[in-house]
């Protein structure tokens, strides 16, 4: 009986006694004859030898077509393909024009396993001596890992392309020579697309943050303009990497868009100092973020331009639409308040970055908005404090009556002499401390700015309702007897002490 075993040093003698043993206790009549074999190399597992050029090949046979008649020659050869080539004379001279689609075909072959090998032994081996680093130990900073594989990629590329122009310099059409390259190019270029796509595709898919997917985004589309300058439109580098740059865009859309959606479905009310909720303050701290990488990425201008439209419309709008829920159960000025805050601080976030004038535009016609609401609600304040309220509607009712129709002011409830000198009385105490009559909910404003505008602008108000009402009283039509008993400062004289 004969048994095969593969031979791997004293372990297989050491397996053939025990064998041999056993078998001399079960079946001492058996005879068993070993015989070895050795197992098998790493060379079947792996083909990493490069395929032998045809015109170099051995044991072959080869057809020869004559270039002077129809006849042609079948033969057959146990030495290299070129020796007998040569011996049946063809041209021994080192290039021919029309040898040059094959020599193109073999060399952009050769060129083609060579840039494959030469990235596989980047991304695992690195450099000579380890410097530059295995790219793959980057894999942990995905920034960094595609940054490495496409500069390795167009570093790469820009080398093939002058080592093409080298090797058809002797083409004297520029214009054949350029579409020969580009071809070229574009065939040695396309052995990478396969493991340079699934890894940028497993990079783009293992991140969620919307600033990471916009720095990667970035990163694609400058090293795609780059390298589209060297390989032709319709190259299949080219187009891998066009797909893979709008993949990152399209994800990293939807997780801006995912990011406004919570936006809208988590409202929390406002708190009790009519700040910015810690939603909003997150929100634009990722908002200053993507806005601080579009502005140093190097991507043409219209594509700049394109992108932060989208940007800001999808988290712009969602934001305003936040405030204003919000905002929706609180009082008039309260409201006021509260949304001059939220817009200021987006607007303030804007401001330092370009192709955003529209948008704060936008948003300063929403700020003046609320701060006339504030500004009349303030006015009306002072009046109400002040008791003059009641007689400033009156007057300004008083005037919207034809003349026919008139009745005498001195004759109407609440506009007799003495209530209106009680009011004057409060009306000089807020001449003498105008900081004592502004509304509460002011001191909430973060904007000091703002704050300003609208006590100068309420005082303009106050000017002009004090105006009014002074010329209805001291109007002789109006019956009052000693006008000038009841208000004893002119408008003119108004506006100098609280201006």
């Amino acid at each position: 009986m004969y048994v095969e075993m593969p031979f791997i040093t004293s372990s297989t003698s050491g397996l053939k006694n025990k064998i041999k043993h056993l078998t001399n206790k079960l079946r001492p009549d058996l005879d068993i004859q070993f015989f070895f074999k050795p197992p098998p190399s790493i060379q079947t597992f792996f083909q990493t030898k490069d395929p032998i050029a045809k015109h170099i090949q051995s044991d072959v046979v080869y057809y020869i077509k004559c270039n002077d008649c129809e006849h042609s020659y079948l033969g057959k050869t146990e030495r290299q393909c070129i020796r007998r080539l040569y011996e049946h004379g063809a041209p021994t001279t080192p290039y021919q024009p029309q040898q040059q689609p094959y020599i193109l075909d073999e060399y952009g072959t050769a060129r083609r396993n060579a840039l494959v090998r030469g990235f596989i032994d980047a991304l695992t081996r690195g450099g000579p001596g380890g410097t530059p680093r295995p790219i793959e130990l980057s894999s942990h900073d995905p920034l960094r890992y595609v940054g490495d594989m496409l500069a390795w990629t167009h570093q790469s590329t820009a080398s093939e392309k002058e080592y093409a122009e080298i090797l058809l310099r002797k083409l004297k059409d520029w214009n054949e020579l350029q579409k020969t390259i580009q071809t070229l190019l574009g065939y040695i270029t396309e052995g990478l697309c396969r493991p340079l796509r699934v890894r940028l595709e497993q990079v783009l898919v293992s991140q969620h943050e919307p600033v990471t997917l916009y720095k990667l985004t970035n990163l694609l589309k400058f090293y795609e303009t780059t390298i589209k300058q060297l390989l032709p439109i319709e190259c299949q580098l080219v187009l891998v990497l066009d797909e893979v740059s709008n993949l990152s865009s399209k994800m990293f859309l939807n997780a801006l868009n995912a990011t406004a959606t919570r936006l809208i479905e988590k409202v929390d009310m406002p708190t009790n100092d009519l700040n910015l909720s810690d939603e909003l303050r997150r929100t634009l701290a990722l908002l200053r973020d993507i806005l601080e990488t579009h502005s140093t990425s190097m991507i043409p201008f219209e594509s700049k331009r394109i992108d932060f439209q989208q940007i800001v419309y999808s988290i712009i709008d969602p934001l305003l639409q936040m405030c204003s829920l919000s905002a929706a159960k609180l009082g008039v000025i309260e409201m006021a308040v509260y949304l001059v805050n939220c817009i200021s601080a987006i607007r303030t976030t804007l401001a330092v970055f370009a192709f955003t004038d529209e948008k704060i535009e936008m948003l300063e016609g929403q700020i003046d908005a609320n701060t006339d609401t504030l500004i009349g609600e303030q006015a009306t304040y002072i009046l109400l404090r002040t008791d003059l309220l009641d007689a400033y509607r009156v007057v300004e009712k008083q005037q919207q009556e034809s003349n026919d129709n008139v009745t005498a002011l001195a004759l109407k409830p609440g506009m007799d002499t003495v209530t209106l000198k009680a009011a004057m009385v409060k009306f000089d105490s807020y001449l003498a401390s105008p900081d004592l009559y502004i509304m509460p909910q002011l001191k909430y404003l973060t904007s000091a700015v703002i704050r300003e505008k609208i006590k100068k602008r309420s005082v303009e108000l106050i000017c002009a309702a004090y105006t009014s009402l002074y010329s209805a009283i001291m109007n002789s039509k109006n019956n009052y007897a000693n006008p000038y008993s009841i208000m004893p400062h002119t408008p003119e004289q108004i506006v100098k002490l609280l201006s």
